[in-house]
């Protein structure tokens, strides 16, 4: 399984090398899969919400990526559960590609409670399969 992040800054001083937004998400994707040597991503987090970016922006950045077959799923870790929860509505309502939520904002003392897919009740299996076939 091939998983990578993206919002992190990639180039100091370089504002759009880093952030939620479009731009950033691609470039970040076609990074990864050239140092990877591969042509998809299993799995494609959000890593870091950064209370700028339109929702229906990033939402609609990762289903362009699922239907391209470029990522076969997309998660989201830290990140306030609220937004997940709008997120995953408003994917439902536009019938784009859903998040599968992997980890909420919580104190670092509580990392032993960290959710796992052996540990999580939904796991990753529950997620239906987008973009590649085979």
């Amino acid at each position: 399984m091939l998983a990578t992040k993206y919002t992190t800054l990639r180039r100091p001083g370089d504002p759009n090398s880093g952030g939620s937004h479009r731009k950033n998400l691609f470039a970040s994707v076609e990074a990864s899969l050239r140092q990877l040597n591969t042509d998809y991503l299993d799995l494609l987090y959000l890593h870091v919400w950064d209370f700028t970016t339109p929702v229906e922006e990033i939402l609609r950045g990762m289903d362009d990526l699922v239907r391209q077959g470029k990522v076969l799923y997309v998660a989201i870790s830290n990140a306030p559960a609220w937004q997940v929860s709008r997120m995953q509505t408003i994917a439902g309502l536009r019938a784009v590609a859903p998040y599968l939520p992997v980890s909420t904002r919580r104190p670092a003392a509580s990392t032993a409670a960290r959710p796992t897919p052996s540990r999580v009740p939904w796991g990753f299996r529950s997620v239906p399969r987008y973009g590649r076939s085979g």
